[in-house]
């Protein structure tokens, strides 16, 4: 459900037309596209994890942020926003290091039986 949430929150954000970070730092719509996708990356490999199981789980959420990344940068184009390559490609990565960071977060260390 978090997910679903998620990819509509994006979505309905990308609607906006007049949606642009402020403040004049450079570079700062592409801080917001990787924390954006990072968390989405997060709830991606969660989600994947309980349902997929641990060794899949990583993959399948990486292709499912390629992909609504994807979708994300053309809906912007066709709702008349800008769409560029540099977006894209900071969409893609981030749900790569959100969805890593939260397995290394979450991991259990495993210790070795008692012999």
């Amino acid at each position: 459900m978090p997910v679903a949430v998620y990819t509509t929150l994006i979505f309905l954000l990308s609607s906006m037309a007049t949606l642009a970070p402020s403040g004049g730092v450079t570079h700062l719509d592409k801080v917001a596209h990787l924390v954006e996708y990072g968390m989405y990356g997060g709830l991606l490999v969660r989600a994947w994890r309980r349902n997929l199981g641990p060794r899949i789980a990583l993959p399948v959420a990486w292709g499912t942020g390629l992909l609504v990344a994807a979708a994300d940068e053309r809906f912007q184009a066709w709702v008349g926003r800008s769409a560029t390559w540099g977006d894209w490609i900071t969409d893609a990565a981030a749900p790569v290091l959100g969805s890593v960071l939260v397995v290394l977060v979450t991991s259990r260390t495993r210790t070795a039986p008692n012999l």
